[in-house]
Parts: C-alpha cells; structure tokens; sequence
C-alpha cells in the first residue's frame, strides 16, 4: 500500500533473488510490472489477489483503501 491506496499489476516472471546463496528463498522472487508501466521485485507476503469489486476506477491508477 502506497499513499492509502492499492496498486495493480501483473507477475510478468519469477526467479530467486540470489540463486547462489538462497536458491529456494522467495524473498523478492516475483518481478511485477505494475500497471503505471514500472517494475519492481517483491515477495509474496507482500501480494494481494486483485478483489473484482475493487478495482481502480481508472488505467494506471490505484485503488483506494477506506480505513474504518
């Protein structure tokens, strides 16, 4: 979450961070390519599947997450 919102994105590939070191760690395995066009290494802990119901109003922008 980033400035109160959900961003979207897709797992374009995945791949141990350090092959050498950790070979089965998942830290920073997945590399996402957000729907703003950037990329970036994350780890699975830190996902959310996409909720339908709750999708971004707009292309390349965010969800907004309502704190009750």
């Amino acid at each position: 979450m980033i400035d109160d919102c959900w961003w979207t994105g897709q797992i374009e590939s995945q791949s141990t961070l350090d092959p050498e070191e950790f070979p089965s760690s998942l830290f920073m395995c997945y590399r996402v390519r957000w729907d703003n066009g950037e990329y970036e290494r994350m780890s699975p802990w830190d996902l959310e599947p996409v909720d339908e119901h709750r999708l971004p109003r707009e292309v390349r922008s965010a969800a907004w997450c309502y704190h009750l």
